[in-house]
């Protein structure tokens, strides 16, 4: 009986040696390889991982952060954003001047999204944008300095939620319809300065549905 069990216990000892067998290497460069190789029946698998020495796994949220770095351009700094600041006059509006910031993430040459925040009277929206521009060099035909000159024609639409105004009080979301023309007009940091004019509407917005002009100035950099 004890020859039985003996005998028992080695082979279950020698089914589970062959199910998985671990094999370490220590490298002369300071590296763990573990070599894992499992048999069942006629799939054979190999794997190998390599561990640095000291080697302490990321958080979920930092591996989380790297992963989001790793699809930005430039190893998670964008290179290719635009700013501007900008007056308002609407002359039908219940407060006829006021103002707003606009920032963009420039997608290519031609289309570019980000967010905006509008502030004139007791109105204030924010909001998420896309642009769509066309870059020319109206004075190409000159040379030197004025052939770099761009001038671009664009349009602009969001969708924004109106707060602390008459637009708010409608619950609801609010439109945003522009065109505009802007100028790069100097160099600065590695971007070039942008002065523009822009003329547009809100939708849904109660007593400020009206026409509103904008003139900007701002920054941009990459295309």
């Amino acid at each position: 009986m004890k020859l039985k069990s003996l005998l028992i216990g080695l082979m279950l000892c020698v089914g589970l040696s062959a199910q998985a067998q671990n094999s370490v290497v220590t490298n002369d460069n300071g590296t763990v390889t573990t070599t894992t190789t499992t048999t069942n029946g006629s799939i054979i698998g190999t794997t190998i991982t390599t561990v640095p020495n000291g080697y302490v796994a990321p958080s979920p949220l930092a591996q989380a952060w790297t992963d989001i770095k790793d699809l930005l351009p430039t190893n998670g700094i964008p290179t290719n954003y635009a700013g501007a600041i900008y007056g308002t006059y609407a002359p039908k509006a219940p407060t006829k001047i006021g103002g707003g910031i606009l920032v963009l993430y420039n997608l290519n040459n031609y289309v570019a999204a980000g967010i905006g925040g509008d502030w004139l009277g007791s109105f204030n929206l924010v909001s998420g944008n896309i642009q769509l521009r066309l870059p020319t060099h109206p004075l190409s035909f000159m040379g030197g300095n004025w052939a770099t000159l761009e001038a671009t024609p664009f349009v602009l639409g969001g969708i924004g939620s109106p707060f602390g105004g008459a637009g708010s009080a409608n619950g609801g979301i609010s439109t945003i319809e522009d065109a505009g023309f802007n100028v790069g007009i100097g160099h600065f940091v590695g971007g070039v300065f942008d002065v523009g004019a822009a003329y547009g509407k809100w939708q849904g917005a109660g007593a400020y549905d009206v026409a509103r002009y904008h003139l900007y100035f701002g920054w941009s950099k990459g295309f």
